[in-house]
C-alpha cells in the first residue's frame, strides 16, 4: 500500500518541522519510503505569482492579463524564491543548486509567457483558453520550487526521494534521476507500475497533479487503491 499526504503553503513554510514530526517522525528509516507527498507553493507565494486571495493585491498574473510588464515583476520575484532558499540551508537545501533550478524554471515560465502573449496578440484565439495556460503556468513555479526544494533536503538528509513535476505543458514528468515518465499515463497505471520503484523512495509531487485516485482514508492518511 502506498499513502498520499498532502502538504499545504503554512506547513511547507516550516519544512524543518515536517521533515523532523512528519516525514522521519518515529519511523524507523526503512519506514520512510512507499509514499507519495503533494506539496503546496510555500506559503504567500502562490499570491505574488497570481492575486492574493485577501486583499486582491495583483501579482504577475495581473500584470500579464494587463499586458504590462510581468517579465520584470518576475525578475523580483526570482529575488523572493532565493530568499526562502536562504532559510532552508540550515535543513541541509543546496542553496546553489537550488538557486540555478528556480532561475532556470522563471525563465523558461518567462519563455513560455512571452510566446502565449505574442498568440494573445495575434487576435485569432480566445483568450481565456489562453489565459488559463497563463494562470497555470505561473502557479506551477511556487509548487515546482517548493517540490525541487523538498527532494533535495531529503536527499541531503540521506533519504531517498524523487520528485515528480507533472505541467500541463510538459510532454513528460521532469524527475530527479533522470526519469521520464508519459504525462498521459493514468495515475492508478503509474502506481501500479511504480510501486516497487517508490517501495525504497519518498516521492514529491506537485499539488497541481490533479489526478483522479481511488482513494480510502486511514490513520489520517489517504491509502492509494492501487
Amino acid at each position: 500500500m502506498l499513502t498520499v499526504e498532502k502538504i499545504g503553503g503554512s506547513s511547507m513554510s516550516k519544512f524543518g518541522d515536517v521533515l523532523r514530526n512528519i516525514i522521519i517522525g518515529s519511523r524507523k528509516k526503512g519506514d520512510y519510503f512507499g509514499r507519495i507527498f503533494i506539496v503546496s507553493a510555500y506559503g504567500g507565494v502562490t499570491n505574488w505569482l497570481l492575486e492574493h486571495k485577501k486583499t486582491g493585491e495583483p501579482g504577475v498574473y495581473d500584470f500579464f492579463v494587463r499586458g504590462e510588464d510581468y517579465q520584470a515583476e518576475l525578475g523580483k520575484l526570482l529575488g523572493k524564491f532565493i530568499e526562502i532558499n536562504k532559510t532552508l540551508k540550515d535543513i541541509k537545501l543546496d542553496q546553489k543548486i537550488a538557486d540555478d533550478f528556480i532561475t532556470n524554471r522563471i525563465k523558461q515560465s518567462r519563455d513560455y509567457l512571452n510566446s502565449l502573449a505574442e498568440v494573445m496578440a495575434s487576435g485569432y484565439v480566445n483568450h481565456q483558453n489562453i489565459l488559463l495556460a497563463a494562470r497555470e503556468i505561473l502557479a506551477s513555479i511556487g509548487e515546482a520550487h517548493s517540490a525541487f526544494n523538498s527532494v533535495n533536503i531529503l536527499q541531503n538528509n540521506g533519504i531517498n526521494a524523487t520528485v515528480d513535476d507533472v505541467q500541463v505543458y510538459h510532454l513528460t514528468y521532469n524527475t530527479i534521476g533522470q526519469r521520464g515518465l508519459p504525462l498521459l499515463l493514468p495515475a492508478i497505471d503509474w502506481i501500479k507500475q511504480y510501486r516497487r520503484f517508490l517501495a525504497s523512495r519518498v516521492a514529491i509531487m506537485l499539488a497541481l497533479a490533479r489526478f483522479a485516485w481511488k482513494t480510502k482514508t486511514k490513520g489520517g492518511q489517504t491509502a492509494v487503491d492501487a
